[in-house]
């Protein structure tokens, strides 16, 4: 997410696209990332099922987003698959390391 601003990753045989981080240096830069990761949580909030004190850092395209839990201090390092139509949480990755970034 540091070194490009968003992209793709595969995690459990799915792709998702990472939200970017908001960027207001430029015109392009700020279209480009209009569906930043803050946007895209205020969105996930919305939802009745949604998976309690979690950070959604990507979507598949068909509502199931990929999260971070958050701890007292911070975010643990494993990722998360939330599936919107059950509420469903699995662990799917030790880290987004782990992930195949295309």
């Amino acid at each position: 997410m540091k070194t490009k601003n968003g992209g793709t990753v595969e995690l459990g045989n799915e792709d998702w696209e990472l939200h970017p981080i908001q960027d207001t240096t430029d015109q392009k830069r700020i279209s480009r990332t209009a569906s930043h990761v803050l946007i895209e949580n205020q969105s996930y909030a919305e939802w009745n099922n949604k998976a309690e004190n979690t950070l959604s850092i990507a979507e598949n395209g068909c509502g199931d987003r990929l999260l971070l839990r958050k701890e007292e201090n911070g975010f643990l390092p494993a990722v998360y698959a939330w599936y919107h139509e059950t509420g469903n949480v699995n662990r799917i990755a030790n880290s987004i390391t782990q992930a195949n970034r295309q």
